[in-house]
């Protein structure tokens, strides 16, 4: 197979060439400044190939066992259900540019939850109590438009208006966020504005700077906009994947500190601007 719109798929070849050695060694001691700085991998993909790179030898057969608590479980499970959508969408668009078609995918991942299901001002530990957990469901969405560069918003419109695609979502005015998404007949809100524009206070970080309350938000390919980007203005090109995802950022989702590797670039670099604050 040719170069792949998968950066996962082009650096494990990469890395599988025996030409590579010290590269293979570089992502073993430092698995994030090569992987994601030069190569493009998200977080998660690189996440999952240090853990398999850096695991028991399948020869193994003396019986090793750890007891995790099953949290940490699920978050390794997140992780691979990510690269594996991830990859999915890409091989859908690499079979699609075969017919030079540009091609733009979205993954909803949305909870297990049915009817009308209001999260605005809940936090984490409610969504998993009536909701299953963030990722207990997902559905992807593909659209091929012509030839240009889109802002997200435009992407998705497209595939609302287009009823072989079905996207289902709403907005605030002047849609600057997204408040919902319905999928299967069931909605799922967080509504981060009151119905005078204001934002709501339990999301207001100026006033509230320790909320941990569950919103909407996207990624591209795993890597978040700048801090406040409006998906309206974020710009999405042909080959990529849009993914939006209900959670709380914080410490119950695996976002916790952990101390680097002398020989790691990027996590020295992290701790010495967070020194600096």
């Amino acid at each position: 197979m040719g170069k792949s719109n998968s950066n996962l798929l082009n650096y494990i070849g990469h890395l599988l060439d025996e030409g590579n050695e010290s590269q293979l060694r570089k992502f073993v001691v430092d698995p994030i400044t090569s992987a994601e700085n030069d190569h493009g991998l998200t977080k998660a993909e690189r996440a999952v190939l240090r853990r398999v790179v850096s695991g028991l030898s399948n020869n193994s057969v003396n019986g090793y066992s750890i007891d995790r608590a099953l949290s940490s479980y699920r978050r390794s499970l997140r992780l691979m259900q990510n690269v594996l959508h991830n990859v999915g969408t890409k091989m859908v668009q690499d079979h699609l540019a075969a017919e030079d078609t540009n091609t733009y995918s979205l993954v909803l991942y949305y909870p297990n939850s049915s009817g009308t299901n209001d999260y605005t001002c809940k936090d984490q530990n409610y969504l998993d109590e009536n909701g299953g957990n963030s990722y207990a469901h997902s559905q992807a969405y593909h659209i091929s438009l012509p030839n240009g560069s889109y802002t997200i918003q435009a992407v998705m419109e497209a595939m609302a208006n287009d009823p072989s695609v079905g996207l289902q979502y709403a907005t605030d005015d002047p849609k600057t966020v997204v408040n919902s998404f319905t999928v299967g007949g069931s909605t799922f809100t967080a509504n981060l504005h009151n119905q005078n524009g204001s934002v709501n206070p339990c999301y207001d970080l100026n006033t509230n700077p320790d909320a941990h309350n569950v919103f909407w938000f996207w990624n591209i390919d795993g890597n978040p906009g700048s801090q406040s980007e409006s998906f309206a203005i974020a710009t999405v090109n042909a080959g990529q994947t849009i993914n939006w995802q209900l959670i709380a950022p914080c410490g119950k989702s695996g976002f916790i500190c952990c101390h680097p590797h002398p020989q790691n670039a990027f996590g020295k670099q992290k701790a010495a601007e967070l020194r600096e604050v």
